[in-house]
């Protein structure tokens, strides 16, 4: 075996490095290609929102209402006053609804639940004591 002098050492040195180089940049445009397509799949737009704009309406010539409802937290809630009333909260699929009115004073009453500006359950103003409204986020 023959030794090798410095210049040999040297040339075989920067060849193992350039080669080193080329494959670490192949490398690093692979995994970027591929992780630029996984990206986009995920911003893919989905064909429905995650969760729709819920309104609860209620309606009427009486002066006095209580109002009974499923909040946006889902919790109960009760408020009393005099119509139009109007709570518009997000709510995600399968979540129930629900808004209960009772008339305090004379006149009619009525209520109504739309999701993204679409009826979902609607009673039209009548002189009753009660009225309630029901439905589930499509």
């Amino acid at each position: 075996m023959e030794p090798i002098n410095e210049k040999q050492h040297y040339e075989r040195g920067i060849g193992k490095a350039r080669w080193m180089a080329i494959v670490l940049a192949l490398a690093v445009v692979t995994v970027g290609v591929i992780g630029a397509q996984n990206a986009d799949k995920g911003l893919t737009p989905q064909s429905e929102p995650s969760s729709q704009r819920v309104e609860y309406q209620v309606t009427g010539t009486s002066k006095l209402v209580r109002i009974q409802y499923l909040n946006d937290m889902a919790f109960d809630a009760t408020r009393e006053g005099e119509p139009p009333w109007r709570f518009g909260f997000r709510a995600r699929q399968g979540r129930q609804l629900e808004v209960l009115i009772e008339n305090l004073g004379d006149g009619t009453i009525g209520c109504g639940i739309t999701a993204s500006g679409k009826d979902l359950s609607r009673e039209p103003e009548q002189a009753t004591q009660i009225l309630r409204c029901v439905a589930v986020v499509p």
